[in-house]
């Protein structure tokens, strides 16, 4: 569970971050590489801000899990891996998936994996349930801020090369 949860963590989600953002930069898909960026910045960003204005104390027996400390609302990894494997979700299916199957695939997929890493937290005692669901309606919130933001600078683009 502690090996599974890892997959949440923002050290770990900076890694393919990093490498996604150079494949996006280097494939020229500049669009998909600011809304990638903006995910992959902003969450952390939003989580501070929450985390420091609320202050909710961990559960009683989380510090044996934890390096470190840090406040319990929202719950970073929900909230992140919410954001993060959301947005590759979007990424793939705009680039890769043609297919109503294997759009399904990926978006099952994400969610499996978003929800193991929240219960996970759960089970691991780190978090309380309002924790994780928070960090998943926040995540959703600035995934949702991302794509909207992505889509609509994609479909602008598409009208302004239609127009010349």
């Amino acid at each position: 569970m502690a090996a599974f949860t890892r997959l949440g963590a923002w050290a770990f989600l900076a890694i393919p971050g990093i490498g996604i953002g150079a494949l996006l930069a280097y494939k020229r898909e500049w669009i998909l590489l600011q809304g990638w960026s903006a995910a992959l910045l902003g969450g952390p960003i939003v989580e501070n801000i929450l985390k420091s204005s609320i202050r909710r104390a961990r559960p009683e027996f989380a510090a044996s899990f934890l390096h470190g400390f840090s406040y319990s609302f929202p719950s970073g990894h929900a909230m992140n891996s919410t954001i993060v494997y959301g947005m590759l979700a979007y990424i793939l299916i705009t680039l890769r998936a043609r297919q109503s199957a294997a759009k399904f695939g990926i978006v099952l997929f994400t969610v499996l994996l978003v929800l193991g890493i929240g219960f996970r937290r759960l089970y691991l005692g780190v978090h309380y349930p309002s924790d994780v669901f928070a960090g998943f309606a926040v995540g959703l919130a600035w995934l949702a801020a991302c794509i909207a933001f992505t889509h609509r600078k994609s479909s602008g683009n598409v009208l302004d090369r239609t127009d010349d």
